[in-house]
């Protein structure tokens, strides 16, 4: 059934209308070179609300935008003195159904959830696993949640989402 319009304007649905809103965002993968000040006076300048910020642990790619390598204290400041958000936080982290790769991955990924923490940055982006020879998606869906869900329990005690690419 579909509400009247007239609805959609009653007082009692004020706090639908006070809900946060999508923002717009771009990802620092995008402008390599940038550094933070130049990444947050561009995203203010073409009206971004916020960025997602790639980050970089384990990997020999420069950049001139790591949060690993910044005070995520003055990083946040100057997001928040910016009216932006910091709204992912992007790895290159990717379950491979290896043990050790995996259990290497997994202690990455508890690191950039603590960054996302700090930054007070909701989300921390992961890549899927890949369907190994003779594996079916499904038996593969089933060893990404296994090995994903102490990680998710791990972020959501720091109000830190994982989410999947």
């Amino acid at each position: 059934m579909l509400m009247p319009r007239a609805a959609f304007l009653d007082p009692d649905f004020a706090g639908v209308y006070a809900a946060p809103h999508m923002k717009f965002a771009f990802s620092t993968v995008s402008c390599p070179k940038w550094d933070f000040d130049t990444i947050v006076a561009r995203a203010k300048e073409y009206g971004y609300g916020g960025v997602e910020v790639r980050g970089f642990l384990n990997e020999s790619i420069l950049t001139a935008s790591n949060p690993f390598l910044t005070d995520p204290r003055k990083l946040r400041d100057l997001f928040d003195d910016n009216d932006l958000d910091i709204c992912c936080l992007a790895s290159s982290i990717a379950m491979t159904q290896h043990r050790k790769r995996d259990k290497a991955a997994a202690a990455e990924l508890t690191q950039f959830i603590d960054a996302a923490h700090a930054l007070r940055c909701p989300l921390v982006k992961v890549f899927d696993t890949q369907v190994r020879a003779g594996q079916d998606r499904p038996s593969a869906g089933v060893a990404l949640g296994d090995w994903i869900l102490p990680l998710a329990d791990y972020a959501a005690g720091r109000d830190v989402m994982i989410v999947i690419e």
